[in-house]
């Protein structure tokens, strides 16, 4: 996976915004690939950052690389 951030293109919430990919994970037990992010907007629902995780085959589906920074426009 490319480093960076990625807009979300699919789903319930949050299409259009911006994800800062964090890392990649294999979880312990079921050796499943997860994919840790975190949203680069504030919800006054939560207390500060959130991160994030979702198998890496959802995010690939749901996500698209944007750039390696802060997009121009």
């Amino acid at each position: 996976m490319q480093t960076g951030l990625y807009r979300k293109v699919k789903g319930r919430t949050g299409v259009g915004e911006l994800y800062e990919f964090d890392c990649l994970s294999r979880h312990h037990t079921t050796g499943a690939e997860l994919v840790t992010y975190i949203p680069l907007r504030i919800d006054p629902s939560w207390d500060g950052v959130r991160h994030c995780t979702l198998e890496r085959a959802e995010f690939e589906a749901k996500f698209q690389w944007e750039s390696e920074g802060l997009p121009k426009k």
